[in-house]
């Protein structure tokens, strides 16, 4: 043996130094290097061991790219979790991206979602998915250039029947022949009318819906529920207040255009844009009207409404100076034309004229007033109306 700070090199220690090296990393095998007595050479062959085993023992290749949105390596797969929403409701769905070393990550915010039949079911950016009709679908999530899928087949939701009795707000007496009608999310409507003791049944309802009640000579009444199971909508009607005339009473400015006047729960419109204010005449005074020049045929109309409401018409005072009045008056009711009168009010000579309606008992939800004005070739004429009479 030799000094006792340093060893003798015995056959065969040079590999195994090499190996330790390889193993250790390099203070080990550099500590065994300086006590053995090797040659220079011997010890490059061991500085160029270590450097193989440093570089070959590191813990991570820094030249490997993390993946997007976080997850280690290149994003392999999206896949796309979610309930499928029955009809008229909605479901979180979530995107979780898989990494090429099998590391996940959810994407869900980041990702761009798409439906491949909007009618059947939407999802909007945050991968909300509303159903709206029965049919077959795929959702999509698309993250990082990598798209994954769902599909599924939306479902009519359980249906339920809504039921209750329709009274009187004064008597408490049941209200027959009442209007009940149903409208879902969709716009869908389903209806019925109450019986003899004021009581209706309608199946087949479902989610968020507006219950209405209507009936002639009381106030609309409409609920907002969510239905989930059978249930009892009970309505207590209010009598509407009598409303005898429409006869513009608020209207002020004499010549100024005539747009939109509302009272006792009806709206007139002008559908021609012709009509002015007169405060000057009426029955009494103010009054609506239109001017035709001379040897010219005019028309003017206005339209009826009450917010949707069903309502009667029972008459209106029409008015010309100089000619007779042609009119046509048409109720429409559901989109339907219901009520139809047509005919010529002779010369009125400047004075107002009834015209009464032979139907007074059809319920219409718009009412169409036309009025033509064939002015004489010597001058201009003025025509117009008053005084309409409607009731709920």
């Amino acid at each position: 043996m030799g000094r006792a700070d340093s060893l003798d090199l015995l056959p065969g220690t040079l590999e195994l130094l090499i190996l330790r090296t390889l193993l250790g990393g390099r203070e080990h095998g550099y500590g065994i290097a300086q006590r053995l007595r090797v040659p220079s050479e011997v010890r490059l062959v061991l500085v160029f061991a270590l450097s193989i085993a440093l570089s070959g023992c590191s813990s991570s290749n820094p030249s490997e790219p993390s993946g997007p949105g976080g997850t280690a390596g290149n994003v392999t797969t999206v896949i796309v979790a979610g309930t499928p929403p029955a009809i008229a409701t909605s479901s979180q769905f979530t995107a979780i991206a898989v990494g090429s070393d099998g590391s996940s990550q959810t994407v869900t915010s980041q990702a761009t979602w798409r439906s491949s039949n909007t009618s059947v079911a939407s999802v909007n950016s945050s991968g909300m998915v509303t159903a709206l009709i029965a049919g077959s679908v795929e959702i999509s999530a698309t993250y990082a250039n990598t798209k994954g899928a769902l599909t599924f087949t939306v479902t009519p939701a359980a249906t339920f029947a809504v039921k209750g009795t329709i009274r009187d707000a004064v008597s408490g007496g049941p209200v027959t022949s009442a209007a009940v009608t149903v409208k879902d999310a969709s716009g869908e409507t389903k209806s019925t009318v109450t019986d003899s003791a004021g009581q209706y049944s309608i199946a087949g309802v479902a989610g968020p819906v507006e219950v209405t009640a209507r009936a002639l000579n009381y106030v609309t009444t409409t609920r907002s529920v969510t239905v989930l199971a059978d249930m009892t909508i009970d309505f207590t009607l209010p009598r509407a207040a009598p409303c005898p005339l429409i006869g513009f009473d608020d209207l002020r400015v004499h010549g100024a255009a005539f747009t939109t006047y509302t009272a006792c729960g009806f709206t007139i419109t002008p559908t021609t844009a012709n009509w002015t204010v007169s405060t000057s005449y009426g029955h009494p005074a103010p009054f609506v009207q239109f001017m035709s020049a001379s040897g010219a045929t005019t028309i003017g109309e206005l339209l009826v409404t009450a917010a949707g409401g069903k309502f009667t018409f029972q008459s209106v005072d029409v008015y010309s100076s100089t000619t007779p009045i042609p009119y046509v008056i048409t109720g429409i009711a559901n989109s339907a034309t219901v009520l139809n009168i047509q005919n010529t009010q002779g010369n009125t000579f400047g004075n107002f004229a009834t015209v009464v309606n032979p139907q007074p008992a059809t319920q219409v939800d718009a009412l169409l007033i036309r009025l033509s004005n064939p002015a004489a070739a010597c001058c201009s004429n003025p025509m117009g109306l008053d005084n309409i009479k409607v009731a709920f």
